[in-house]
């Protein structure tokens, strides 16, 4: 096939793939916590077809022709930029301002009197074998739309419950 054509059907296949991103953004426009995607593009290698020559006694030189050879999908991020924040009246709902992540189980109570969370210089991690070896498993979210359930857990609205845990004034690890 021409060398013309892949370089047609390379703009083709990325544009399509633009407007499927284009698409999940705007059908997710209405999502709690949302974060849009953008497609990023990088061209693909060229080829020469004829080199250059170096000028004579009567002509001058002659540059060298090249072909690109397409276009392809370099990748797709997420913009982490911050979405307007809208009061809902709920006492539950809570809105991260900046980065950050609520931390979310999936999976059996992890608490088992074993875990330690450390909280020096803003180093927030739980650091326990117990959590790895309890079958959970842990997972990130920026919906802050929690509800409680029988037993008094703050969970999502996809029912994973919220791992947290409680900060004293001094500088040493709590359990969670």
């Amino acid at each position: 096939m021409l060398r013309s054509m892949y370089s047609g059907i390379s703009g083709m296949k990325v544009n399509q793939t633009k407007l499927d991103v284009i698409g999940n953004n705007i059908s997710n426009v209405g999502t709690t916590s949302f974060k849009s995607s953008r497609a990023r593009f990088s061209d693909m290698l060229s080829q020469n077809v004829s080199d250059a020559m170096a000028p004579s006694n009567n002509q001058g030189g002659v540059n060298a022709s090249q072909v690109g050879l397409g276009v392809q999908l370099a990748s797709i991020d997420s913009v982490m930029t911050q979405g307007m924040m809208q009061p809902t009246g709920r006492a539950l709902d809570v809105a991260i301002d900046g980065d950050g992540f609520f931390m979310v189980s999936k999976g059996p109570a992890i608490y088992d009197g074993t875990l330690e969370v450390n909280h020096r210089a803003g180093a927030h991690n739980i650091t326990a074998q117990s959590l790895v070896n309890s079958g959970s498993e842990i997972m990130y979210s920026r919906d802050g739309s929690f509800i409680l359930d029988e037993q008094g857990n703050l969970l999502t609205g996809d029912g994973f419950r919220i791992m947290g845990y409680s900060l004293t004034n001094d500088d040493s690890s709590q359990e969670a």
